[in-house]
């Protein structure tokens, strides 16, 4: 059974056989109002979804749901490590380190997927969520306690840990 191969001058005779060559002489070819090439489609001047320029008010929101995302995880981690605490009496020492564990692996999730949709300056992009968290938090202790107690004693610690979480995230995505 012999194929038909498609060369360059069948490609070329067939181009011009339609008339459908654009400005950089990309063969393409034509049905109804579409045009396709190299797999993109644009229809009528309209660039499709996979062409779409995303707005920066796109940016900020998606940078928002990463860190409402991050407050989820360490939402849910948080929970757990409680029922560990209960059914098992985990010592002071397993829980401290346990919540180090759950902020910086919270901003790591946050700055990961930051870094992966941003594509350039990945690493500020992580450290940027990872101190957004941390400033959600200290906003939070200040609200809830009307002081940094929880926070006073390891404040430039945990500042230092979510920055750095989050800028792991953003140089390994």
């Amino acid at each position: 059974m012999e194929e038909k191969v498609r060369t360059g001058e069948n490609i070329i005779a067939e181009a011009e056989s339609r008339q459908v060559w654009n400005s950089f002489g990309i063969y393409m070819f034509q049905r109804e109002n579409d045009v396709c090439f190299s797999g993109f489609k644009r229809r009528e001047g309209k660039v499709d979804r996979m062409n779409r320029k995303e707005t920066p008010n796109a940016d900020i929101l998606f940078l928002l749901k990463c860190l409402l995302l991050s407050y989820l995880l360490t939402g849910a981690c948080l929970m757990l490590l409680a029922l560990l605490l209960y059914k098992l009496r985990l010592s002071e020492q397993i829980v401290s380190i346990a919540i180090i564990v759950i902020y910086v692996a919270a901003v790591f999730l946050a700055g990961f997927l930051a870094g992966k949709r941003m594509k350039s300056r990945r690493f500020l992009w992580g450290l940027a969520m990872g101190l957004a968290y941390f400033a959600v938090m200290v906003l939070v202790s200040l609200v809830v306690n009307h002081s940094l107690n929880g926070l006073d004693t390891h404040f430039f610690t945990t500042l230092v840990l979510c920055g750095a979480g989050g800028m792991l995230g953003g140089m390994l995505s």
